[in-house]
């Protein structure tokens, strides 16, 4: 494929890189998931964790008919608030809060639209058979700001995360009932402006989406030259491991995060995290594992000494646990073959230093079984 290297580089250039901000759900991959979602919404909404001040703002933004609920807030008692709540056998209400003069329904729709059984008619019959005292209810429909559509009940406000995160912005952590509850909140303010309050579901600008576009075919074929060189990349190291650490007397486990290095005698049984092992891993918090290490001019390798599964309440005099740590460069092809030469080195001065103190100590352990 002939690329003009030099117009995608000019190209990219001009591209501004926003990094997008850690969450709690973007953390645990759980960006968009409408369950978490609300459990994460109904704890904010919980007076006992909050305040009243929040759903007294929603439900004066979202003011529709003659039944005025924020007024109906201020002498009511909080009951209980619970998500995904059981109505029938195909419906589950996101959040409902119940007072004892009144409840709150809220139909969370992050990604998805209203089903064509048309769920929010179907979830007011549905309130009326359960709602033994008739109290009046109030139906919001919450959804991100790139989630056009509509509820078939109109008695179902439509209210947008934009204005939710303006309301709880307002918010003053002195009028919380639980303080701790102000970091959560800031969280989950932070996660909605990124993931609930775009215009669109895509995270890039307009230009660099169009660039992509304009250039996938060539784009693609450039990233999965990359995954190729990293591969390589990876198997020199495996390689590299292999000569230092020969079978049959040692096996290796590699992965993306983590290589892992067995003595055949050690508990090896055929899979990860199980057995005495060496082991090499790479930093979770820099987003860098062996998979990923061609262009990194500061990759930190963490060495370790590891006890794992049935082994670990046989042999309990073996230290174990992270040695040191590491960083190399793998920004070109020396500094790559460089670095891989250091790795091979540490690990090599670690099984000198420690590989006969475990053989000593499983011995030692099977000739006290043997006289007892």
């Amino acid at each position: 494929m002939n690329i003009d290297y030099s117009l995608i580089k000019e190209k990219l250039d001009g591209l501004e890189i926003k990094k997008i901000p850690k969450t709690f759900l973007q953390v645990i991959s759980r960006p968009l998931d409408e369950v978490v979602i609300s459990k994460y919404l109904a704890y904010l909404l919980d007076e006992r964790n909050t305040t009243k001040q929040i759903v007294k703002e929603i439900l004066t933004a979202t003011q529709k008919g003659t039944t005025n609920f924020a007024e109906m807030l201020e002498g009511a008692t909080l009951e209980d608030i619970e998500t995904e709540y059981y109505i029938d056998q195909h419906n589950r209400l996101d959040i409902i809060i119940k007072y004892d003069t009144f409840w709150i329904v809220i139909e969370n729709k992050v990604m998805a639209l209203e089903s064509k059984e048309k769920q929010t008619s179907t979830y007011e019959k549905e309130i009326k058979k359960i709602n033994d005292k008739n109290l009046p209810v109030k139906y919001i429909y919450l959804k991100p700001n790139y989630n056009k559509s509509k509820p078939s009940n109109t008695n179902f406000a439509e209210f947008c995360y934009d204005d939710l995160i303006k309301i709880l912005n307002h918010i003053n952590k002195n009028e919380l009932a639980d303080k701790e509850s102000y970091g959560f909140m800031r969280d989950f303010i932070k996660h909605s402006e990124e993931f609930l309050m775009k215009q669109s579901i895509t995270k890039c600008d307009e230009s660099a989406l169009d660039f992509y576009l304009s250039n996938k075919d060539k784009l693609d074929y450039l990233i999965a030259n990359y995954r190729t060189q990293c591969l390589k990349v990876k198997e020199m190291l495996i390689e590299s491991i292999k000569k230092e650490f020969p079978e049959p007397e040692f096996y290796i486990f590699p992965s993306t995060g983590y290589i892992q290095i067995y003595k055949a005698t050690w508990g090896w049984t055929n899979s990860a995290h199980a057995g005495i092992h060496y082991e090499i891993l790479t930093d979770k918090s820099d987003d860098i594992n062996f998979g990923s290490l061609i262009g990194n001019k500061s990759v930190k390798i963490k060495y370790a000494i590891h006890n794992e599964g049935k082994t670990k309440s046989i042999y309990t005099n073996i230290k174990t646990g992270t040695l040191f740590a590491r960083t190399y460069p793998f920004n070109n092809n020396q500094n790559i073959a460089e670095s891989i030469k250091k790795i091979i080195n540490e690990l090599k001065n670690i099984k000198e230093q420690n590989t006969d103190k475990i053989d000593k100590e499983i011995e030692e352990n099977k000739t006290m079984k043997k006289t007892n």
